[in-house]
């Protein structure tokens, strides 16, 4: 199994998980904490290897942007869990606002990777 579909996989499981633990659903199911919490370690370093630079398939905004948004969302998470759990120093409002960022930016990340995916594919088979 390539590293980009693992990374694909990895990503639709984090936007399940990540939707059931919101306020009203499964929120207080600690296996699914943990479990979104644990591969937001994961998926950055999967995802930074699929999409490293390969010969034959062209850069792209899309391709370091699939490489680099994983970051930025598990950036946005760990300020909501450290901001707002252990040093309380955010208010809800805030908490409330950056889970939504994290939320939109998580979505839009795996659009990206899908794009990347896509284009690493066509040039694959062009090749």
């Amino acid at each position: 199994m390539s590293l980009i579909l693992v990374t694909r996989l990895l990503l639709y499981a984090q936007i399940i998980l990540g939707t059931l633990q919101s306020p009203g659903l499964m929120n207080g199911v600690p296996a699914i904490l943990h479990t979104h919490r644990s591969l937001a370690f994961v998926i950055p370093v999967v995802a930074f290897l699929a999409f490293r630079p390969k010969p034959g398939v062209p850069a792209s905004v899309a391709g370091l942007a699939a490489r680099y948004g994983p970051v930025v969302t598990l950036g946005l998470g760990l300020v909501n869990w450290i901001g707002f759990k252990f040093l309380a120093v955010m208010p809800v409002e805030a908490y409330l606002a950056v889970m939504g960022v994290h939320m939109l930016v998580g979505i839009a990340v795996v659009a990206l990777v899908e794009v990347a995916a896509g284009k690493a594919r066509r040039a694959q088979l062009a090749a």
